[in-house]
């Protein structure tokens, strides 16, 4: 292709991969060096850059490239050019667990899009991928026999949370409980039906130690008293 060289204006040849691998292109190394006269060379005595990241002026310095062509640095130091580098490679994703924004470099991008924020939410991640059929080892919940798969902490707990971690009959805490030579088990969560494996939210209770060993006995009278009391 023929083209003009930025100096003397003068047409020559040159290939087209050539053309684009430079932004300014001269017909000979004399031309070159006229254009990097007085304050066209950045390395000029009085020609300072001002650096893109910090905003700090500074006078830049010489970098020999591969193919033999001179460049000349662009950042202040190398902290602003490794921050600008990870700025181009990061990008802005959502905790899969919490939902909160985080910054994460390319290179550490999860292939499945499941990124989080910390070491409790990856945690929390794992656990989540490791239950029912995610782990290698799941026979079909029967290892929490009576009880069903599902009654595991994260259900007690949410039970607990709605109805003020104590319990709905006596009204003691779990706090008041662990001051006491027999505190047993603190707060407990009961079936009320009985069944085990029906884990629905109007079916739980949360109960001390001692009323969860009294509505044991007498269940056709505590099973009403107990969805009764869940109403209210």
């Amino acid at each position: 292709m023929i083209i003009k060289c930025d100096k003397c204006k003068k047409e020559y040849y040159m290939r087209p991969s050539h053309y684009l691998r430079y932004k300014k292109h001269f017909c000979s190394a004399k031309c070159y060096g006229l254009s990097e006269r007085g304050k066209n060379n950045p390395v000029w005595k009085d020609n300072l850059r001002i650096c893109p990241i910090c905003g700090k002026k500074f006078k830049p310095t010489r970098l020999k490239g591969i193919d033999g062509k001179q460049r000349y640095t662009i950042y202040c130091s190398r902290i602003c050019a490794q921050r600008d580098k990870s700025k181009q490679r990061s990008k802005l994703v959502k905790c899969v667990i919490c939902g909160m924004s985080i910054k994460v470099i390319n290179a550490r991008l999860s292939r499945s899009n499941e990124n989080c924020c910390s070491l409790k939410c990856s945690h929390r991640l794992h656990s989540q991928r490791m239950r029912a059929n995610g782990n290698s080892n799941w026979r079909g919940g029967i290892g929490n026999l009576p009880w069903h798969y599902q009654f595991n902490k994260e259900l007690k707990a949410r039970i607990k949370r709605r109805d003020g971690d104590c319990c709905r009959l006596c009204g003691l805490r779990n706090n008041d409980l662990r001051d006491k030579r027999q505190k047993g088990y603190g707060i407990q969560i009961h079936h009320i039906d009985y069944n085990k494996q029906n884990n629905d939210d109007n079916n739980l209770i949360s109960l001390c130690n001692f009323c969860h060993g009294k509505v044991n006995y007498n269940k056709k009278i505590w099973q009403p008293k107990l969805s009764n009391l869940l109403k209210d």
